[in-house]
């Protein structure tokens, strides 16, 4: 059984990227692509799901606050967390 994947940015390319390369991992299977907290949200109230791949700049809802709903409301599923912001207090409060 495969563990599913969501993938969560806002950027098109970026998103294509991601799911052309882990779609050739053995034992993963990407679910579903969303561009926002919001959608993401809507999305795991449908679709199962054992782990996200969540960037922090999303609009609508961002990366911090989406996890931190996520955490609350969907406690067994695995986030990981990519973003180009390297500031030592983001990432601590993540």
């Amino acid at each position: 059984m495969a563990l599913r994947l969501i993938i969560a940015d806002d950027h098109p390319l970026l998103v294509e990227g991601l799911q052309r390369v882990l779609e050739e991992i053995s034992g993963l299977q990407v679910v579903a692509s969303v561009a926002n907290g919001k959608q993401l949200l809507a999305t795991l109230r449908q679709t199962k799901a054992e782990i996200i791949l969540l960037d922090l700049q999303m609009p609508r809802l961002d990366g911090i606050d989406t996890l931190r709903i996520v955490k609350k409301e969907f406690p067994q599923i695995k986030v990981i967390v990519f973003t180009n912001y390297g500031q030592p207090s983001l990432i601590k409060e993540i």
